[in-house]
């Protein structure tokens, strides 16, 4: 689907009427909040909440998965 195409419009249109309407919006990095914010997403509703792990509690092993 082209960027200008109208199924692409028509979903952004959408997505603007949701975060306007909406109480937070919650992204995963502080770059999906930045380009949130510059798409008028007011930041007073933006969360930054991270997805990943915390590396000092998971490392990897030379064992698959299962152990073995």
């Amino acid at each position: 689907m082209r960027r200008d195409s109208i199924g692409v419009r028509m979903l952004q249109s959408l997505a603007r009427f949701l975060y306007a309407r909406a109480a937070r919006v919650v992204v995963v990095t502080e770059s999906f909040a930045d380009r949130l914010a510059a798409d008028g997403v007011h930041r007073s509703k933006l969360a930054v909440i991270p997805n990943g792990a915390d590396t000092r509690f998971f490392a990897p092993t030379l064992h698959g998965a299962n152990g073995t």
